[in-house]
């Protein structure tokens, strides 16, 4: 039949499907769908049996992963040519409204305590930068190598924001903890390139990252910044 898709063609598109209701109708994290397609073990069976892999959960992921990716291109043609030089508190306040721009407005408290460790510790966001940006992050890196920021910084950041309404501290509808931008939060074109370059190299290399390597950059968190996740399940 003229038209028709074939079962690799149906599998791609079914997968597109499952990652946008997760992603935009329930809200799920990365993570979350990783777990939930975990839970479907008769699937996981056949794909194995019929296909050498589970497939279905790999192309659910990689379709999540596109969706999650912020559209603008990354690579090293468009990195700023000027590193701003800012007051380092003022510096944190500018990433966060960075990383809430490029979040469309929101983000988990967990997506920003990894994003802001990735984009503070270049050495590790290298390490985890996936195949197609890893040119970009070498290039990104050996502009800030020696970057320093103080633990806690984010966690300061974060309560002085809110305490001035330039942030909000919300939920969503399942009750996940979610920083929010205000009514005061600079528009984004307010907002230096280079932040806005580094906010979505960091969350691009989030986005596609494994649960394992997540756990990674979980433990890359200091203790003192762990304050912003305490109400987001995160010990």
């Amino acid at each position: 039949m003229p038209g028709s898709l074939d079962d690799e063609e149906r599998r791609q598109l079914q997968a597109e499907i499952d990652a946008y209701v997760a992603r935009e109708v329930y809200g799920l994290t990365r993570d979350e769908v990783d777990y939930v397609l975990d839970t479907f073990p008769i699937v996981e069976k056949r794909d194995r049996k019929e296909l050498g892999e589970y497939r279905t959960k790999r192309l659910v992921l990689e379709a999540f992963d596109a969706l999650a990716a912020p559209g603008e291109a990354l690579d090293a043609s468009t990195l700023p040519a000027v590193v701003p030089a800012l007051d380092p508190a003022q510096e944190v306040a500018v990433c966060v409204w960075a990383l809430l721009h490029a979040s469309k407005g929101s983000i988990p408290r967990t997506e920003l305590a990894r994003a802001f460790v990735l984009r503070s510790q270049p050495s590790l966001l290298k390490r985890f930068a996936p195949k197609e940006l890893e040119g970009t992050a070498i290039t990104w890196a050996s502009l800030v190598s020696n970057r320093s920021v103080k633990a806690g910084a984010l966690a300061d950041a974060v309560a002085t924001l809110a305490s001035r309404d330039g942030i909000r501290m919300t939920t969503d509808a399942s009750g996940q903890s979610l920083i929010a931008a205000s009514a005061h939060t600079p528009p984004e074109a307010q907002i230096d390139e280079w932040f806005r370059f580094e906010a979505r190299l960091a969350l691009r290399v989030l986005a596609a990252l494994p649960a394992a390597q997540a756990q990674d950059v979980d433990a890359a968190i200091p203790d003192a910044d762990r304050v912003v996740l305490r109400s987001a399940g995160v010990a």
